[in-house]
């Protein structure tokens, strides 16, 4: 039934699936689960694609959990359940921020730093598996115009024009 009523409008389903941003999306997921499944395979098998965040924005000297959630793009309260997931699996500690001793930051354990080295592999491995896929040249030209594009939303964020 639902095949029939995508029959009456095949333009729909198209752009639905075809526009930028599910072209962007869809890419990025597939090229997270290429570093996941690196990462698996590498010592850390209980990872999971939302563990990640930790790793891309945790800075080495440790990170307060609200400006985690913020970089992360993520509310507090799901940044809270991944911190507290990634300290049960070690990655992480709290500690005492020596700029207030009422707040805490997370920071890598030894064994987080050692994930952040098997990331880094895995990035450099898909990374290479898309240039193969798609060629060096098209990788980074591909690479060129997102950053364009991101730079231009930051010059127009920091101007106020966006929220």
């Amino acid at each position: 039934m639902a095949r029939n009523r995508a029959m009456h409008f095949p333009a729909e389903t198209l752009w639905r699936r075809a526009n930028m941003s599910r072209l962007l999306f869809s890419a990025a997921w597939l090229f997270d689960s290429r570093i996941l499944a690196f990462v698996n395979e590498n010592g850390f098998p209980e990872l999971r694609m939302v563990h990640l965040h930790v790793p891309r924005n945790l800075d080495l000297h440790g990170t307060r959990a609200t400006d985690l959630a913020v970089r992360a793009a993520i509310s507090k309260q799901a940044m809270a359940q991944i911190i507290d997931e990634c300290v049960q699996m070690k990655l992480v500690r709290r500690v005492p921020d020596p700029s207030d001793r009422r707040a805490k930051l997370i920071a890598f354990t030894a064994t987080g730093l050692r994930l952040m080295k098997v990331v880094r592999a895995a990035l450099a491995a898909a990374e290479r598996d898309m240039a193969r896929q798609i060629g060096a040249k098209r990788m980074r030209d591909v690479s060129a115009a997102l950053r364009d594009y991101l730079a231009q939303k930051a010059a127009v964020k920091k101007a106020g024009a966006l929220p």
